[in-house]
Formats: structure tokens, sequence, C-alpha cells
């Protein structure tokens, strides 16, 4: 019977941190660029732009939370 190999690994964009200067080229290759839209923040005000409410008519102020993730390769 074949034994699976699980290769997967958490997409984190801490994993840039550990390639080296010379190889920054590749970076995108260990984790992508991740821009955080928290609920309280930008997910607030894109989640008002949105619908043209005020941050008064969302549950507790807040909006979505998001990840906007960039600068991945699909080796990532």
């Amino acid at each position: 019977m074949p034994k699976l190999v699980d290769l997967t690994r958490p997409i984190d964009s801490r994993n840039r941190e550990l390639v080296s200067p010379a190889m920054q080229g590749l970076a995108n290759i260990f984790g992508p660029d991740i821009k955080y839209l928290r609920p309280e923040e930008l997910g607030r005000d894109r989640m008002t732009e949105f619908f043209g409410c005020g941050a008064e008519h969302l549950p507790d102020g807040e909006g979505w939370g998001e990840e906007v993730l960039n600068g991945m390769n699909t080796h990532c």
C-alpha cells in the first residue's frame, strides 16, 4: 500500500523572513505577503464603504475580518 506523505505547511508571511538576502527574489515561494483587514479597523472601513452605512450600524461597530494574500507563488 502506498504511503501518504503530508508536505503541507501553514501559509505564514513570517516564512519570508527565513529567506537569505541573496535569495530574496524567491521569497514568494516561502510565504505570501499578507494584508490583514481586522474587524475593528480596515474590515470595518471596507464594510461601511461597501454597504454605505456607518460603523454604528454594524454589530459592535465591527466589520468583517479578511486576509489579502499577495506576492504568493503557486509553490508556496
